[in-house]
């Protein structure tokens, strides 16, 4: 029997996890998708070359003890490129990961994560390093200085 690569591939842990594919040619969560390809298709290659022109540039300024940030740069880098790759060669990216939470009354998806894939994984982690990088150091940047006591 032949399968369709549209078909979900239960992983692991089959209630939660499965392999589905999906051509996407928006952004995160399909987000500009239904826009004309004349406008969709430049303004995507725009958006990822200002991305790499971004993340060296910022990268670059770092100090070689920053590896947390370095990391989570590389982590941006490596998806957006892996991404921007997608789209050269295939106009589209594929997503296939598949997460849900299943309804135990329906035995159906009651919770469902849009599919998305690897470099969409990189991307997220190493946004939320760089958050909360950016809050922790405003939290160290201001206790040092509620410490110090007043001259008076």
């Amino acid at each position: 029997m032949e399968r369709n690569l549209a078909d979900p591939v239960p992983v692991i842990i089959a209630p939660f996890w499965q392999h589905r594919y999906t051509q996407n040619r928006g952004a995160a969560w399909g987000v500009l998708s239904g826009a004309g390809e004349r406008f969709r298709v430049p303004f995507f290659y725009l958006v990822s070359i200002a991305a790499v022109i971004f993340i060296f540039s910022y990268y670059r300024k770092l100090r070689s003890d920053q590896r947390y940030l370095q990391f989570a740069l590389a982590l941006v880098l490596g998806g957006a490129i892996g991404n921007a790759l997608d789209r050269v060669l295939r106009g589209y990216v594929i997503d296939f990961i598949d997460w849900h939470w299943f309804d135990p009354n329906w035995l159906r998806p009651a919770l469902h994560w849009p599919t998305f894939n690897v470099a969409d994984s990189g991307i997220t982690v190493g946004l939320v390093m760089l958050f909360l990088d950016m809050l922790l150091a405003k939290k160290a940047a201001k206790e040092p200085a509620a410490a110090t006591p007043r001259k008076a």
